[in-house]
């Protein structure tokens, strides 16, 4: 009984890059094989080095590439698509599972037709945030046989013993949605999110089917945690994980870091925790372990994450930096006080600033996440952002555009605007979609004036900071100078030795 665990391509359909390991699937696959069952990893999302995409990932060529990302969702005979089908037919699954994002629900749709297409046998299982969600439209979509919700290792488990076994007792199977013999839409009670989280196998970064597609430090992807506590009325964490949240424990976050360092060759982690530093007592405690394992071992390592203006202070900051941490990025969301209640983020502009001069004081870089296009924003909320951005020191600031989630309280709210026709157009949605409009007091045309000069004056902003980060770098570290000038150079002799080998030039 194999298994083929998918992540649908998105950027990749924009001609955009975006390589990681998607560590989801990981734990899935680790769970698996911790039972002795037989998964691969195919990353769709993951691009061959040769492929004809942009070089860049400003906001503005997201926004431009929208009509690339189209025609390849409405293309068959689309290179991405023949990757697929051609990935499923050599590995031959008995199950493929996909895990879907709101905005990637063309493409998953596109992902399970091809599975059926190379062989009609193949049971397709969707899991991921949108399945958790809404599991009755995602069952209502062609080609999706069941739906597993929210946490999935032991789901995944049970299911595949179930399909290996030849029986169909699907109902014993918590969490899983499925179609009894009338074809009606059966949910099985929830499971319980497994309470100690240390005991979750690792997840299996061997499984992927291309690993030629990463470099060492991709598979530096971790959590230390699952669950986010606060009550942001735009996020869907919680639809997965609940505001419950579970923390592994410091000796197990280090033996997972030391396998990735000796067996991957990691030097630089990435936590992807929904907020990390929420439990300062236990954060203080892995930062002392990773100082001693790594730094006071001459062992040097950097790691990025992404937490709250609240939960970093000074003795905090200095600790992470000492650690190895290089980036840090916020999500504040707004600069308008009106939009951050009803968001009920609990961020202010006090602890913006604050958190402002605690990474200056420790010398960490920082990163900042906002968005426009809320149900209420005005245009003088969304000035409020722009202005907020302007004062700011960060290296770089993310802008989305307002995409509202099913089951959550903003959606609920947009619906009661009007500003949410169903069905739901889903190839529409995306956090830098043009399509976007989901803005009561702004008419559609304003808005998409708004948003493309805001993205367009984030861009320039976001160059001109960068070229200050890179000389403040190379003032500090000079020999890194000649690095970039070596790495350059050979780069270019090595591209024009392979056109010359292909007779390309």
């Amino acid at each position: 009984m194999k298994t083929l665990l998918i992540y649908p391509p998105f950027h990749r359909l924009h001609n955009l890059p975006n390589r990681f390991f998607p560590i989801g699937l990981g734990y899935l696959a680790g769970a698996l094989k911790a039972k002795g069952h037989t998964a691969a990893i195919y990353n769709a999302e993951n691009y061959d080095d040769h492929e004809p995409l942009r070089e860049g990932r400003s906001h503005s060529d997201t926004y431009h590439q929208f009509d690339a990302y189209q025609r390849a969702l409405d293309d068959p005979d689309h290179y991405v698509w023949k990757e697929v089908r051609e990935v499923i037919a050599n590995y031959k699954p008995d199950i493929v599972g996909i895990t879907t994002k709101s905005c990637m629900i063309p493409s998953a749709q596109i992902v399970s037709r091809i599975a059926k297409e190379v062989d009609p046998r193949i049971t397709v299982v969707w899991g991921g945030p949108h399945a958790s969600i809404a599991p009755d439209e995602t069952m209502s979509f062609a080609n999706v046989d069941f739906v597993a919700r929210h946490e999935g290792e032991e789901t995944i488990v049970e299911f595949v013993e179930m399909m290996k076994s030849g029986q169909k007792n699907w109902e014993t199977i918590d969490g899983l949605v499925w179609r009894d013999g009338t074809g009606q839409v059966v949910h099985n009670k929830l499971r319980i999110n497994m309470p100690e989280i240390n005991s979750v196998p690792l997840p299996d970064k061997k499984a992927d089917l291309f690993p030629n597609r990463y470099q060492p430090n991709h598979y530096g992807v971790m959590f230390t945690s699952r669950g986010c506590p606060w009550p942001c009325t735009f996020c869907d964490s919680r639809g997965v994980w609940t505001r419950k949240i579970r923390y592994r424990s410091p000796e197990n976050v280090l033996q997972e870091m030391e396998h990735l360092y000796n067996d991957y060759g990691v030097r630089d982690f990435y936590f992807w925790d929904d907020t990390f530093t929420p439990n300062r007592k236990l954060s203080v405690r892995v930062f002392e372990q990773m100082i001693a394992a790594f730094p006071a071992k001459n062992r040097p390592i950097t790691w990025q994450a992404t937490t709250r203006c609240d939960c970093v202070d000074d003795e905090l900051a200095a600790m992470m930096k000492q650690s190895g941490c290089r980036l840090l990025t916020y999500g504040i969301e707004t600069g308008s006080p009106s939009m951050m209640d009803i968001l009920r983020k609990g961020i202010t502009h006090d602890k913006v600033f604050r958190c402002q001069e605690v990474m200056e004081k420790a010398d960490i870089t920082w990163d900042a996440f906002f968005m426009i296009g809320f149900p209420d924003d005005t245009p003088k909320t969304i000035l409020e952002t722009r202005d907020l951005i302007r004062k700011l020191k960060c290296r770089s600031v993310a802008i989305s555009i307002f995409t509202p989630y099913p089951g959550l309280e903003i959606f609920e709210r947009a619906k009661r605007y009007g500003l949410i026709k169903e069905p739901i157009e889903w190839r529409n949605f995306s956090h830098q979609s043009p399509m976007n409009h989901f803005v009561k007091d702004i008419a559609k045309e304003d808005f998409h004036r708004l948003a493309h000069e805001f993205l367009t004056e984030v861009d320039h902003l976001n160059a001109q900071r960068y070229r200050k980060e890179r000389l403040r770098y190379y003032a500090k570290n000079p020999t890194k100078i000649l690095e970039k000038i070596w790495r350059t150079v050979a780069g270019r002799v090595g591209a024009r030795r392979e056109k010359a080998a292909t007779g390309l030039c």
